[in-house]
Order: structure tokens, then C-alpha cells, then sequence
């Protein structure tokens, strides 16, 4: 159930610190730490976070700015699906809901005044979140119309279904792909207490690869949302391998894989071609036959990577793990009998600088191979923007594996010194769960050197991520960033 008054006296106490605090989050970041934050869900109730909280919670992070994965489903040539209720238009329709009237407030909330909106029995998916219309005063004078967001929807689905009411100022519905925010929509909103409902044909606009939903609303608007997902793109299970359409970037590798029915079933590691030194890549992936198809950008996926069944399946993912020092491989590896497909775009510009790699090794004396990782929230000689950080988890990456009660080793490529910084760690279950969740402070590097030893006493066996803030130097250049290092501590 739904406790709005312990909800807005938790908002009234954040927004007084968060007032006070500095302003110098971007919105593109905001957008970005928002989307990360959203989980898979079975249609379960979240609240929504206003963006002046989020303000707060991002400035209590130190560092300073990137983001995560956005793991999406591409689109394939479309086929009729049954679960669609109605066939759709091809742009939005808006129409209020004749039926349904604002009744007369029973309380002092705000959306007791609000009519209630019943989810769509066809709809494979739903969200739902609603606020009674608080008043963000840090954000106002610079955003009269503050952005609420929004989760996105299933990328798997042919359509979706918004439907809003909300009363106050009227506000605007916008949807797009990152970095453009309303190519999908740009609707206006009347909030006169009515429901109003648009219905959106997702085919034109795939792969959805990073989008950006939300409902622009004055402060004070009390409002309700639900988002729909309708059919599913991939339905019936393909056996031929789907066309898809090319992310959004420069195009850095175009690769497919005929099957050879031949070859041993066993996996097999493929070169796919290589992409430069960015900070984001743009994925999309399918792959018919059996098995699994795992994919790395960089050995161990030092810039990212993922796994998925190659049921047939058009996959698009957004990866923002760091900038990789140089020209960096895409490996791809499953079975020779596979039939699969590759694309991976990037942004046109390269970076002004790129952090060195943090090496982590078991032990003080850094034996073994070690441990790479990237950084995040990078700044330069001085040069950089707030930001928050999310506890990597880098399933598939290299580990350091170590017993109980040792130390983590840690290095900086090229002859960079590592000056100081600070050690946070999470179990690395809670950081799948949730990047951005409660972490916990290790220690604190004061006597930094080319290598440092981090204690990890006290640590239980299992499996951890040790995330490493640092300011590093060579010669007259200084910079910063983050490091999440996967470590599996044993007895």
C-alpha cells in the first residue's frame, strides 16, 4: 500500500539538504542515473523520485561522471501477434477518457481528486507510479517544467499504451532515443482531471537502444501514469535469422557468421573486427541455433560485454564502462553452427583523455596476471562534471581470487601514481540487484606509490565488488576516476 504521508515527509527532509546543495548535475546525467536505476520488472508498484532527490543522492557520491548498461530488446521484421487488443496508429492518438470524471476530493491528498486507472488484461507488461505534486523549489527557477521519469518499456513488444490524469498545470509526455528525447513523442498533456491515453507503434523506431521517458509537469501537479507494453515482435520463436536496424552512431563492426552445419558443436572464439576508444558503444546481436552466444568488447570484457541464448532473439544494448586505452577487439564466441549477427556503433568524437587502466592483483606483490578495469567519472587536470557512480558487478570479466583476510593489489598502467583515494565495497548479488544501492566504506588510501595494498579484513568468503575512487599523477598531469574490480574471496 501506498504511505504518502511517510513519503512526503522523507521528500520534505531530502529536498531541505538537497536545496542547499550545488547544482552541478547535468540533466543528460539525471536522465542517465535514473534509466540505470530502473530493474526488470513483473508489474510490480514503484514509486517515482522526483529530480530533485535524485540531485541529492548524486551529490553525496564522490567523483564525478558516467553511466551503465541499457539492456534492450532490437526489433525484427514484423508479424501479425494476437495479443494486440487493437491495431495501432501510426503516430500517438490522445482522447480523454469520456467515462471517467474527477470526483470530489475525500481527503487533503491531493490525488484522492485523481480517478484510478485499471491496468489492460492484453498487456504483457505494465508500470505505474503516481505523486501528489510536490514542490521541487531547487529546480524550478531553472526548470519550470521539471522532468518526472518514467520507466521504459519491454523492447520485445510491438506497441505500448500511456494513459495519464493529472490536475494542475498541463504538462507534455515526452519519449525518445538518446541523446534525442522526444523522436518518439512529444504530446501534450490537459490536466483537468481526466484520464487521457496514447497508443504507440514501436516497429518504425527500433532498436530502442537507450530511451528516455518522462512526463514534463509544473511543481504542484498531482498526477497518475501507466505505461503498457502490447505483442511481441519475436512471436512466434524465429528460426531464420532476423534483420534489424542499425544503431545510432558510427558504424565500427558489421559482422555475420554463416553457420556451418559441419563443425564441431563445441564453442569458438570469433574476432569480429575492433572499435576505437570511446566511452559508449552501441550493440545490437542476434543468433539462431542452440546453445549460447557470448560476447566481449575487449579481452574479458574490459569495455563490457553479455551473454544471451541464440533462440533467434534481435538483442540491443547500450554499454558505458569506461573508455578502453587503445583500439579494442570484439570477440564473439559460440557454437561454428550457429548463425549469428554482430553491429556495434559508437559516437563520432574521441575523448580528450582517457583514464589508465586500475590493475588489480592478489596480493601486495602483484603476482599473476591481474585484473583490468576502466574508469568512470573521469576528470582531467581539474576538468570535470558531477556525477554518480554504480557499483559495477563485470559478470564475465577476469576476477582476483583470494583468501579470506588478504590484500587486493593495485596498479596503474603506463607510470601513473596513484595519490590517493578511497575503497567502497558491495556484494556483488547486490550490485546486479542494484548498482546504486547502500555500499560500504573499506578504508581510505593516504600514502599512495606506482602500486598500494588495500586490506580486505573482515570480508567474508564469497563474492565481492571493491570499487576504487583515486586521484592519480604523471609528471604535470593529475586526474580522477572510479574503478570497479570484481574480487571472490575464498577460505
Amino acid at each position: 500500500m501506498h504511505d504518502t504521508n511517510l513519503e512526503e515527509r522523507l521528500r520534505s527532509v531530502l529536498r531541505q539538504d538537497g536545496d542547499g546543495l550545488a547544482l552541478t548535475i547535468t540533466t543528460d546525467e539525471l536522465e542517465r542515473r535514473l534509466a540505470l536505476r530502473r530493474r526488470a520488472r513483473t508489474g510490480q508498484r514503484l514509486s517515482l523520485m522526483a529530480a530533485g532527490l535524485a540531485v541529492l543522492a548524486v551529490g553525496a557520491v564522490f567523483a564525478l561522471g558516467s553511466g551503465w548498461l541499457r539492456s534492450t530488446n532490437v526489433a525484427v521484421d514484423p508479424s501479425p501477434s494476437p495479443s494486440v487488443s487493437s491495431a495501432p496508429s501510426p503516430e500517438a492518438s490522445a482522447s480523454p477518457d469520456a467515462t471517467v470524471t474527477p470526483g470530489p476530493a475525500a481527503s487533503t491528498d491531493p490525488l484522492a481528486a485523481l480517478p484510478m486507472i485499471e491496468r489492460d488484461p492484453t498487456s504483457i507488461d505494465y508500470y505505474e507510479t503516481e505523486d501528489p505534486g510536490e514542490t521541487a523549489t531547487g529546480l524550478t527557477r531553472q526548470y519550470p517544467l521539471t522532468p518526472r521519469y518514467l520507466d521504459g518499456v519491454r523492447m520485445d513488444a510491438r506497441e505500448a499504451g500511456i494513459r495519464v490524469t493529472c490536475i494542475g498545470s498541463d504538462a507534455r509526455l515526452e519519449w525518445g532515443l538518446f541523446p534525442r528525447r522526444n523522436n518518439i513523442a512529444s504530446e501534450p498533456v490537459v490536466c483537468n482531471g481526466t484520464v487521457q491515453s496514447f497508443r504507440f507503434d514501436l516497429t518504425p523506431h527500433q532498436p530502442m537502444v537507450g530511451q528516455v521517458l518522462f512526463l514534463r509537469v509544473a511543481p504542484q501537479t498531482a498526477f497518475r501514469v501507466l505505461v503498457e507494453t502490447f505483442g511481441f515482435m519475436n512471436d512466434p520463436v524465429r528460426t531464420v535469422l532476423p534483420t534489424f536496424a542499425i544503431p545510432q552512431g558510427t558504424v565500427a563492426v558489421d559482422f555475420t557468421n554463416e553457420p556451418n552445419p559441419d563443425a564441431a558443436a563445441e564453442s569458438v572464439q570469433t574476432s569480429a573486427g575492433s572499435v576505437p576508444s570511446r566511452g559508449q558503444y552501441r550493440v545490437a546481436l542476434a543468433c539462431v541455433g542452440s546453445g549460447t552466444i557470448r560476447w566481449d568488447i575487449g579481452r574479458d570484457r574490459l569495455a563490457g560485454g553479455g551473454d544471451q541464448p541464440c533462440d533467434g532473439r534481435a538483442l540491443g544494448l547500450w554499454m558505458d564502462q569506461g573508455v578502453p586505452p587503445e583500439d579494442t577487439p570484439v570477440i564473439v564466441t559460440t557454437s561454428p553452427r550457429n548463425h549469428w549477427r554482430i553491429v556495434v556503433t559508437h559516437d563520432p568524437d574521441a575523448p580528450a583523455f582517457i583514464a589508465p587502466v586500475l590493475m588489480g592483483f592478489a596480493g601486495e606483490d602483484l603476482e599473476g596476471e591481474g585484473a583490468g578495469a576502466l574508469a568512470l567519472c573521469v576528470n582531467w587536470n581539474g576538468s570535470g562534471d558531477s556525477c554518480g557512480v554504480p557499483f559495477l558487478a563485470r559478470d564475465g570479466a577476469r576476477e582476483v581470487v583470494v583468501p579470506v583476510d588478504s590484500s587486493l593489489g593495485l596498479a596503474l598502467a603506463d607510470g601513473w601514481r596513484i595519490d590517493n583515494g578511497g575503497v567502497e565495497v558491495m556484494e556483488r548479488d547486490a550490485a546486479r540487484r542494484d548498482p546504486f544501492g547502500e555500499s560500504r566504506r573499506l578504508t581510505g588510501i593516504e600514502d599512495g606509490g606506482l602500486h598500494v595494498a588495500v586490506p580486505l579484513t573482515g570480508l567474508e568468503p564469497g563474492d565481492w565488488v571493491i570499487r576504487v575512487s583515486l586521484n592519480g599523477s604523471k609528471g604535470d598531469d593529475t586526474f580522477g576516476g572510479v574503478y570497479s574490480i570484481p574480487v571472490v574471496i575464498f577460505d
